[in-house]
Parts: C-alpha cells; sequence; structure tokens
C-alpha cells in the first residue's frame, strides 16, 4: 500500500465549540484505525512501524485524556464534598446499598427456611415474592440515589 498517511481514517473530528482537543473515544477509534492500517501485509516495514507508531500515539492521548477527565472530576467534587445534599445523597447511596444486600440474602435464605419450615406452601410463596418485590425497590432506590442533585 503506497501512498501518503489518510488524514482522518475514521472521519472528522467534531470538536466542542473552542475545544481544541478530541475525545477519548475518537482518540480510541483513531488508534484502532491505524493500528489496523499497520497490519496491512502490503505495507513496508517502515511504514508499518511509523503507522503503529501513530496508533501507539493516539492510544496514550486517550489515557491522558482519561486522567484528566478524573482529575476534573476529582476537583468538582472535592468542593461541593461538604454540602448537605451530597453527604445525604452518600448517606442515602450507602444505606441502600446495605439494605440490597441484606434483602437478598435474606430472600435466600429465610426463603429456603420458609419452604421447609412452613407447611402452608402459599405463605413462604408470598414471604419470597414481598422480598422480591423488596428487593427489587431497593435496587431501584439505590440507582437513583442523587438523582435529585442534577435538578435545580
Amino acid at each position: 500500500m503506497s501512498g501518503t498517511l489518510p488524514s482522518n481514517p475514521v472521519g472528522p473530528i467534531n470538536l466542542a465549540e473552542g475545544c481544541n482537543v478530541p475525545t477519548v473515544e475518537q482518540c480510541r477509534a483513531y488508534a484502532a484505525n491505524y493500528k489496523t492500517l499497520a497490519a496491512d501485509p502490503l505495507n513496508s516495514a517502515r511504514r508499518s512501524a511509523v503507522l503503529k507508531n501513530i496508533s501507539q500515539s493516539w492510544t496514550a492521548l486517550s489515557h491522558q485524556l482519561e486522567k484528566s477527565r478524573g482529575k476534573v472530576w476529582y476537583t468538582l467534587y472535592k468542593s461541593i464534598e461538604k454540602h448537605t445534599a451530597v453527604e445525604y445523597a452518600q448517606r442515602d447511596f450507602l444505606l441502600m446499598r446495605d439494605y440490597a444486600c441484606l434483602v437478598v440474602l435474606a430472600t435466600v435464605g429465610f426463603g429456603i427456611a420458609a419452604f421447609v419450615e412452613l407447611a402452608a406452601t402459599r405463605l413462604a410463596a408470598l414471604y419470597v415474592v414481598a422480598m422480591i418485590a423488596q428487593s427489587c425497590w431497593s435496587g431501584r432506590r439505590l440507582r437513583t440515589t442523587g438523582s435529585d442533585l442534577s435538578r435545580p
């Protein structure tokens, strides 16, 4: 494969207005595409090495962007960490996490015991159904904990 290197192997980079850096996903797409181009058997050894180096550069850039994104989020979190709503959301999340685990354990453990010990299987089945419903409710509550913080 001869010729010049393609300038946009996966399409144009659509950057946000005022932003000069591609997204992590765009970097990964470029890296994957250049890696595929480097694997072409029609390439010379030099061209394959250059394409492989370009792919590694895009991969390194994606890692750097991920690190910086984490730093930005951590800085943001640190600025509101002591806010009452954040503390409430954290407390609520931890409570719901522990509650959901206990409900699952109780459903399995006490559910089996209910079927073994109770003569009325309907009552045991009702208990298990109630515990499963409670597990679904606590799981839903766990997933939505803190989502109301984004509302003004």
